[in-house]
This record gives structure tokens, sequence and C-alpha cells, in this order.
């Protein structure tokens, strides 16, 4: 009885099936729905910021979650299946039905999976590769770490939805200044001075009662100031690890993908 990679890289190859599927599906949606969202760009009583706000409603399709929780399980489980066929390569006869590849934020947390989830032995090549991936190791914040976000996304699609929504950066993807308005008395500028520019630093579903997305900091009051900003919406994903922190959904499941391939391709000397 020997170990083998054919069931693990069939799991990875349907889950970059579903993405591809999801990212059609998300592109038409879009398409769909290029104006979901009012941008109002206000100068505060101080005449030195200018805050955009947007707001709207995009409800996004259920289906939306569905596939990518089945993208989410696909990645784990082709990892559990690594380690059933790394215990299978090693000690040549059937694991323990529960085993599973170990993941641990931290080293006490990597202990307890390993005495879960991977009581037969694997090679010491192969323990020591399953060690080097572990959040903890790779990451200094383990907690944002790819593999445990995927982990924890995981866990969360089996007893419910993953929540996903319409948001994130790059709503304002474009800003026009109005040079047209004259500058205050006794300015030395003949237009607005720009200091600086706060855009919004994470996604965030957008809602009904407004988000503000970015906020301009002038150099000096200037009550004329105006600018008028253009909108994209994209589709976002919470991080079960980081409740109200969102990712764009996409960009984080070709991540996920990614780093999948790279852990089973490091294991195929075991095999």
């Amino acid at each position: 009885m020997t170990g083998s990679l054919d069931g693990v890289s069939a799991k990875i190859k349907r889950a970059e099936e579903n993405i591809n599927q999801l990212n059609a599906e998300i592109e038409s949606f879009l398409r769909d729905n290029q104006t979901p969202y009012t941008v109002v760009g206000q100068l505060q009583p101080n005449a030195t910021e200018y805050i955009f706000t947007v707001r709207g409603e995009l409800n996004v399709p259920v289906r939306f979650s569905v596939l990518a929780g089945e993208v989410v399980h696909q990645l784990r489980s082709s990892l559990d299946h690594l380690a059933h066929s790394l215990v299978v390569q090693h000690i040549r006869s059937e694991p323990a039905w529960n085993t599973a590849f170990p993941i641990g934020i931290n080293k006490k947390e990597y202990k307890k999976a390993c005495e879960r989830r991977l009581k037969q032995s694997v090679s010491s090549t192969a323990a020591d590769l399953i060690l080097s991936v572990q959040p903890y190791i790779v990451s200094k914040v383990p907690e944002e770490s790819t593999l445990w976000t995927l982990h924890q996304m995981n866990n969360r699609d089996k007893h419910r939805l993953l929540l996903v929504s319409a948001g994130g950066i790059g709503l304002v993807h474009e800003v026009t200044i109005d040079t047209h308005a004259p500058p205050p008395i006794g300015s030395q500028y003949s237009g607005p001075v720009i200091d600086s520019i706060f855009p919004q630093e994470e996604p965030s579903p957008v809602t009904k009662d407004g988000i503000e997305l970015m906020r301009i900091i002038l150099g000096e009051p200037y009550p004329g100031f105006q600018a008028y900003g253009k909108t994209t919406a994209q589709i976002i994903v919470e991080v079960p690890n980081k409740p109200g922190t969102y990712r764009p959904l996409i960009p984080l499941l070709t991540q996920m993908l990614k780093l999948t391939r790279r852990i089973v391709g490091s294991f195929k000397n075991e095999f």
C-alpha cells in the first residue's frame, strides 16, 4: 500500500475551476450592476478637508458564498488528503480515520493539532516540511497568514455561509479636481494645494447609510474647493479570524490556491 498525490492534485484542480467559474460570474454580475452606488464629496466646515462618502446597496447572490466555500473546502481538504497519503507512504497501511493536515497558530496549538490529527507517523522530512509551513513559523502575524485564513474560512463554511459582500478598496478609482474655483483672498497659490490624501485602507461593505472612502487634506483653507469621484465595485469576503475585516474575494482565493499548490509541491519527493 503506497500513498499518492493523484487525489490531492485533482482537488486542487477542481478548486481552480471553481475560482474561474466564480470570477466569470462576478464579472458578469458587476457588468450588470455598473452604477450601484452614489458618491458624494463634501467640503468640511474648516475648508481644509474634503470627504468622499459612498452610499447604496448591492445585493450579492448567495451563490457567490457557496462557490467560495467550495473552493476553500477543496483546498483545505486537499491538504488533509496529503497528510493521509504521507502516513500511508510511511507506514504502508491505512491511517486513522481522522488523519488530517495539522495547522496551528502557535507552537502549543500546533502540537495539539498533531496529537489529534496526525497520530501515526510520517517521515522526518515530511514532519519538518509540515512544521515549516505553519502560520507561526512563516508569519510575524500568524492570524493574518494565508494558511490560517484558509483554515478558519473552511471551519466557518462548515457551519454557515462565508460573508460575501460588495464594496472594497478602490471604489473611488478616479478623482477630478475642479481647478476653476477661485483661490481664497490672500492665497499665494493660483489653485488648491493638496497636502495629503487618505484613501480607504481596507475593504468594507457599502451600506445605504454610507461609508467614508477618501479624505483629501488641503494645505490651506479653500472655501471653493470641489472634487468629483467615480466608483467601481468589487466583491469582498469577511475574514473569520478577524471579524469586521474584509479582503477582495478572488485575489484571496487565488492566493490560497497558489499557497496550497506550493505546499503540496514541496512533498513530491516523499512519493
